[in-house]
């Protein structure tokens, strides 16, 4: 493949192109949405559930990619990415949902927006426990290692049952036991080859 300069100029200018196509067309209908649940003296609140889905995208792609140096930073900034993404074309979807049956003249009963308010609900609580992890993550690490250093140094030593009572037998026999009776010492045995000294 030809490795030109304006290739590369023009290739990352589609990439730029797509990345903004995909943001308006899902961020719209995600807006959509939002400004369906909430009355329209309550809008800024439709921009601030986008921010939650489409700009959170945005955020914790530039968290990965400049604020990330630990694992648990890498780990919660991957997690919220996916999560952003799927929170976004699951709003989008009811963006468009909310359009096409308004067009066919049909309405959403209370349990269709019961699911999607829950949805919502769910991806701000998420948010919140990401945001926890990402600023005190380590300091929440740090304090159950305390914690469980603390358990283990406190907890009582194990104890085996039956050894414990044969060590307690011995003990007893051994200070309880009569005391043991000396034999006079035996004298050796004189073979039949032993001569006894002279007599004087």
């Amino acid at each position: 493949m030809n490795d030109s300069k304006l290739g590369r100029i023009f290739a990352i200018a589609l990439k730029i192109l797509i990345a903004v196509t995909v943001m308006l067309f899902l961020g719209i209908n995600s807006i959509n949405f939002f400004t369906f649940v909430f009355k329209a003296e309550q809008s800024l609140y439709a921009y601030l559930g986008f921010a939650l889905t489409g700009g959170g995208v945005i955020a914790y792609l530039a968290i990965l990619k400049w604020d990330s140096k630990t694992t648990l930073g890498q780990f919660v900034a991957i997690s919220m990415l996916a999560l952003c993404v799927v929170g976004e074309l699951a709003t989008a979807g009811f963006g468009m949902r909310i359009q096409s049956l308004e067009k066919m003249g049909l309405e959403f009963t209370s349990a269709d927006l019961d699911n999607m308010i829950l949805v919502v609900q769910l991806l701000a609580l998420v948010h919140a426990l990401a945001l926890i992890l990402k600023v005190a993550g380590t300091d929440i690490g740090e304090m159950f290692k305390k914690t469980n250093a603390l358990a283990q140094a406190t907890a009582p030593i194990p104890v085996d049952a039956d050894n414990w009572l044969q060590d307690t037998v011995k003990k007893f026999e051994s200070k309880f036991a009569p005391a043991p009776t000396l034999k006079a010492e035996e004298k050796p045995e004189l073979g039949d080859d032993f001569q006894g000294g002279e007599t004087p």
